[in-house]
């Protein structure tokens, strides 16, 4: 079963007449490249390109992650919003981690994993990670405008 923590109030104003695509997916990578096409074509179309790609890599890097925490028979929600200012990215999944033991900064050249979460804040204007009671909710938000 699915748990989902509600949208938070602040939320509410970016979500006023926003294209919206909300989906569950099994935690498995490949599912990430066809959640990225349906985002792409349904929520973000009319978007700068510049924009979609990050929008992408974004929600590329929280999923990956969520899929890559979630037990095997639970599945990854997603919700993603576009309106005209920003893109609301959340993913939530059955699993609880310890946020202040992640790293946001980027690691030595030489490490091969890490680089998800820096990527992430730093092509975002907010970022949220939250963990308790068996759930993980991130939610990034990523302007679309200047």
């Amino acid at each position: 079963m699915t748990t989902t923590v509600p949208i938070a109030r602040s939320d509410e104003q970016l979500m006023a007449r926003a294209r919206t695509a909300e989906m569950l997916i099994p935690p498995r990578p490949a599912e990430i490249r066809r959640l990225r096409g349906h985002v792409a074509g349904t929520v973000l179309s009319g978007i700068a390109a510049a924009v979609v790609r990050d929008v992408l890599l974004v929600l590329s890097e929280l999923v990956a992650n969520a899929v890559a925490a979630s037990p095997r028979d639970q599945q990854v929600r997603v919700a993603v919003r576009a309106t005209r200012s920003a893109v609301l990215v959340i993913v939530e999944n059955q699993a609880t981690i310890d946020p202040h033991a992640l790293s946001f900064e980027l690691p030595p050249p030489s490490d091969r994993s890490g680089r998800g979460l820096a990527v992430v804040t730093s092509l975002t204007s907010e970022f949220d990670l939250r963990s308790r009671a068996g759930l993980t909710r991130a939610r990034a938000v990523i302007p679309t405008l200047p």
